[in-house]
């Protein structure tokens, strides 16, 4: 129900690749960094209740050879801000001794 970080590995360092390549579903990405041109972190944040998904879609990235990446294979996580609700019931009138009260 929070941000995440995402981690996307190449096989080898690429060119080119940048925030935008990201596709978030039922979220936004933040934050794309990395060192050696092979592993990327990103930051998701999540729009609302349900599954959050990550693409990297094919030819978005180039090797040195200039080579192309493939597709990734979606990653996805279900999100979960709602947080639970409480009810409380008893008596409705006045009480002059122990009563019950019923959380739900």
């Amino acid at each position: 129900n929070a941000a995440f970080e995402v981690t996307v590995t190449f096989s080898e360092a690429v060119s080119d690749f940048v925030l935008a390549d990201l596709t978030v579903g039922n979220g936004t990405a933040s934050n794309l960094s990395t060192s050696d041109n092979t592993t990327f972190s990103a930051t998701i944040t999540p729009s609302a209740d349900g599954d959050v998904t990550v693409d990297v879609a094919a030819d978005v990235a180039t090797d040195a050879a200039g080579n192309n990446n493939t597709a990734a294979t979606q990653f996805s996580v279900e999100n979960d801000q709602t947080a639970p609700t409480v009810a409380l019931s008893g008596p409705s009138g006045p009480v002059n001794a122990a009563f019950e009260v019923t959380v739900t």
